[in-house]
């Protein structure tokens, strides 16, 4: 399955809002409505709420995002994704350490802290249709994982993990989760 996550073009700032049908690039084909779906990165403020939109995303084989988040959650599962922007059409590679290149300084900030040097994104413009067999196509060819150790992040965190990426076991003390004053 491939996702798109957009963090803006909703029709108003609701977990369940529709995207906005004035963006054309976020219509799906008919043929494509078993392959695509979109999901908002918005949720409840609830610890149920997010987990359940985890898991969603998870669930699915490749993602495109202009979201930080629906990137961030792509990488930490190793889900193949691309970032999207919404200049030129179709692959570009950006220079992450060129600032006239155009792209959204987080994901810039999330990608060079990972030591990427050349970021993989595909643009599309808001009001020109989406080549979804491009964009599955590009992700699929030019995706790769990212190399990376949690050592010195968990040696650096300050408070009592409820989750350990080392382990693998996903919300082993949920109770730690469920504390958290969202």
């Amino acid at each position: 399955m491939a996702i798109y996550m957009p963090n803006d073009p909703l029709a108003d700032r609701t977990s369940t809002a529709p995207v906005d049908p004035n963006l054309i690039r976020y219509q799906i084909p008919a043929a494509l409505q078993d392959s695509v779906k979109i999901i908002s990165t918005l949720t409840e403020p609830s610890f149920a709420a997010l987990e359940a939109r985890v898991k969603e995303i998870t669930a699915c084989k490749r993602i495109a995002s202009t979201s930080l988040h629906g990137l961030v959650i792509s990488e930490t599962y190793g889900i193949p994704c691309v970032a999207m922007r919404m200049v030129r059409r179709g692959t570009t590679f950006v220079q992450l350490d060129n600032e006239r290149e155009k792209l959204d300084r987080r994901i810039r900030d999330f990608y060079s802290g990972m030591s990427v040097e050349k970021l993989f994104v595909y643009g599309q413009r808001r009001l020109e249709p989406t080549n979804w067999e491009d964009l599955i196509e590009a992700i699929d060819r030019y995706w790769s994982p990212l190399s990376w150790s949690a050592d010195d992040f968990l040696d650096a965190f300050p408070l009592p993990l409820a989750f350990n990426p080392l382990e693998g076991k996903l919300f082993e003390n949920r109770s730690l989760f469920e504390q958290i004053q969202l």
